[in-house]
């Protein structure tokens, strides 16, 4: 049974090693194969060489911390009222402010980036090759799937090299072998944060002025302690947040949606296709081969749509699901920055007296003012640990092309029945017939059509073509004159049953030897009188449909005898003295006899046989007869109604020249003559009285007469037995009796009595 043409198989080796009758499928090198989905036809690419993972932002903590106080600003007032009307300018002072309280904080969201890894699960690269055909099963040595977790189909074993991998296609004009893929990890781009969310110190009491005499007046001077109540603001400014990497995410293992089948090789030592052989399309959903069944979960298959193969470690395994569209890592990520920031300190306005009376120029009676704002001392905690997360990427699947995955099912097996292998053909009408089966067995199948093809002795030309002839027969008759005698032809079979399964038969040789006509049959002899002959009769022949009727052939020879001296002379050779082309034309008078002499017949007869003329073999034993009579008999040999009764007297032999080969027919012996030769005469006068029979002499000079209109004549005399073929010459008169007799002399001549 052959691989249809597109069904793609795997080839380990080399691509200098594809197997004839298998070619690389380029549109796969680089790439994994997936089944297609529900409905759509393979051949549709997708996947990527490489991937990453997008952090969906994180941010740091910032543990509870505190800011030291700073000196405050100049104040907002510098002229103080005192008693009387009295004012006096204050001294410049300034407070420190107090260490804010604690609290806690946390930085601005970031989204940090990975950079790429592979996609390649663990894979083992082949070559996918298709069929274009011609091929009678996979390759020895070529890799198929199998789906039946019972067994393995003989002659084939489990690939190691293939288990818990994923087969990709070899890079581009490369050959198959090599492995990869499997757990990988990402490395992290270094990043920062922008800013500190707002957070809020508990904020004090200042220290008292820095100058001890702040008030001066005229009359002398006058101390002021005073403080201010100090806040600091909630929003944090001078941020300053070191950029970090983050740590690489853990190594994990992903693997695309599969399902698992068994990844077996061919070890028969010759192409083999068994059922549930799986191997790939890339064609149409509506041109999958007959008897091969699409991976979807029904008719028993495993649904392979949208699913990657990988291959199983034990057959237990087939059928095993597992895989995602994307994957996620569980760990790493994990970083921290360094950080500053800083607060705004306000310090509260103060009413400072002095102390003393309001009437006293030396006292002061009310100082109002604050200080100007300033800033925190800076806070450099380091930002709590963060991790920068690598969560399930949408889709990581490794460059595929989808294709359908196809079970072998069952193969229509047609078998030759007859004619048999090397069986002679002995006619160009016979019958070829057929069986047919599945494989491996099931149901008989119901034939739809057949072509029967009849190939010459090269194998390539076709002498015979049927044609698609729609029928449930399984026999067709090949007849006419296609094939000839002795040759070589070559038989087969083409069928289709009604599921559009196909099959062709293996070529059967065959040899043709047409055997001769049937014998002919009712063979008689019997004497005649008038002009003394044999009349040889037979029963009509009757060909077969392969042969047509050409003609009948009657033979004689001259049967055995012992001569005077008693020797036995044999049966000379048969001369065919006849042919007769009408088929009803059964019966012929040879008047060619010697008297007395015995002579057997054959008669045959000839059919055209697909362009061959055969020969019906000659009777035997042959049928004799015999004739005889007085005197001699002189009669044209084309027209035996011409002819007289004659007396024959040997008149001598004369020598003469002869170009031709001489075959004198019924004489006593065969005689050859080349070149100067020897040649009897005759003399012959009428048989009755010429006075009183005048009808002799003028049946004589009529035969003469003939002459000129290039007539021979056949000259039998009964003493002797001999037939002489001649001419008559001169007419002469000769006394003997002393009445007046005529005569004619009679000259052999050559005569070629064989027809």
């Amino acid at each position: 049974m052959t691989v249809p043409a597109g069904i793609i198989a795997m080839w380990p080796g080399t691509n200098a090693s594809i197997p004839a009758g298998w070619s690389r499928v380029t549109s796969l090198d680089g790439r994994y194969v997936k089944g297609a989905a529900a409905g759509q036809d393979p051949d549709q690419t997708g996947g990527a060489a490489t991937h990453t993972h997008t952090d969906p932002g994180h941010s740091h903590g910032l543990g509870s911390h505190t800011h030291g106080g700073t000196t405050s600003g100049a104040e907002s007032d510098t002229t103080a009222v005192v008693a009387s009307g009295y004012t006096a300018s204050a001294n410049p002072h300034t407070h420190t402010a107090p260490t804010s309280g604690a609290q806690s904080a946390s930085s601005s969201a970031n989204a940090g980036t990975w950079n790429t890894a592979s996609n390649d699960p663990p894979y083992r690269t082949v070559i996918f090759i298709q069929s274009d055909g011609a091929p009678d099963g996979f390759p020895d040595g070529g890799w198929a799937y199998w789906d039946n977790g019972a067994g393995l189909p003989a002659n084939w074993s489990l690939v190691a090299a293939a288990q818990g991998k994923f087969l990709k296609g070899a890079n581009a004009g490369g050959d198959g072998g090599s492995t990869g893929g499997g757990a990988h990890s990402h490395t992290a781009i270094a990043h920062g944060h922008s800013s500190i969310a707002s957070h809020t110190h508990a904020g004090g009491t200042s220290s008292g002025p820095s100058a001890t005499s702040p008030i001066n007046s005229g009359g002398g001077a006058a101390t002021s302690t005073h403080t201010h109540a100090v806040t600091f603001g909630a929003t944090a400014s001078g941020v300053s947040i070191g950029s970090a990497t983050a740590a690489d995410t853990s190594s994990d293992t992903y693997e695309p949606t599969w399902t698992k089948l068994a990844a077996i090789q061919n070890n028969s030592g010759d192409d083999d296709l068994q059922a549930r052989h799986i191997g790939l399309w890339l064609g149409l959903l509506t041109a999958i081969p007959p008897g091969w069944l699409l991976c979807n979960g029904s008719n028993g298959t495993l649904d392979m749509r949208g699913r990657f193969p990988k291959g199983v470690s034990a057959l237990g395994e087939i059928a095993a699901t597992g895989g995602s569209g994307g994957h996620a890592h569980t760990s790493g990520g994990a970083h921290t920055h360094a950080q500053s920031h800083v607060h705004a300190q306000s310090f509260a306005a103060e009413n400072t007296n002095g102390g003393g009376t309001a009437s006293s120029p030396n006292h002061v009676a009310n100082w109002h003012h604050t200080h100007a704002d300033s800033n925190s001392a800076a806070n450099a905690t380091a930002l709590d640990s963060g991790n920068q997360t690598a969560p399930s990427s949408a889709d990581t699947q490794p460059p595929f092309r989808t294709v359908a995955f196809l079970r072998f099912d069952r193969a229509l097996v047609v078998t030759l029945d007859a004619p048999a292998e090397s069986e002679v053909l002995t006619s160009p009408t016979f019958l070829v017939e057929w069986s047919l089966a599945f494989n491996p067995p099931s149901s008989a199948p119901v034939q739809s059509d057949y072509r029967v093809v009849v190939y010459a002795a090269d194998q390539m030309t076709v002498v015979y073509d049927s044609g698609q002839i729609a029928s449930a027969t399984q026999s067709h008759a090949v007849s006419g004159s296609y094939v000839v005698n002795n040759q070589t032809y070559y038989l087969q079979v083409e069928v289709t049953d009604e599921d559009q399964l196909f099959a062709i038969s293996p070529l059967r040789e065959v040899t043709t030897s047409w055997p001769p006509p049937a014998t002919i049959t009712g063979l008689t002899v019997t004497p005649v009188s008038s002009l003394p002959g044999l009349l040889v009769s037979w029963d009509a022949a009757e060909p077969t449909i392969d042969e047509a009727f050409v003609q009948y052939s009657v033979k004689r020879r001259r049967a055995a005898y012992t001569d005077a001296f008693g020797r036995a002379i044999a049966a000379t050779t048969y001369v065919r003295i006849a042919v007769l082309d009408d088929i009803d034309g059964t019966v012929f008078t040879d008047h060619h006899t010697g008297s007395g002499v015995e002579h057997e017949y054959a008669v045959t007869w000839t059919a055209n046989v697909s362009g061959d003329v055969l020969e019906s073999e000659e009777q035997e034993p042959p049928v004799a007869g015999t004739v005889s009579w007085s005197g001699g008999y002189l009669h044209d040999p084309a027209d035996p109604s011409v002819y007289t009764a004659v007396l024959v007297r040997e008149a001598g032999v004369e020598q003469q020249q002869e170009q031709t080969t001489l075959r004198a027919r019924g004489r006593r012996e065969d005689t050859l003559f080349v070149g100067e030769g020897f040649q009897r005469a005759y003399e012959v006068t009428p048989a009755n009285d010429p006075i009183r029979d005048r009808g002799a002499w003028d049946r004589l000079r009529a035969m003469l007469d003939r002459q000129f209109s290039g007539a021979s004549y056949c000259l039998r005399i009964a003493y002797s037995g001999e037939v002489v073929f001649g001419r008559l010459e001169s007419l002469r008169v000769q006394d003997r009796t002393a009445l007046t007799q005529p005569a004619f002399k009679f000259s052999e001549t050559h005569y070629e009595e064989a027809v």
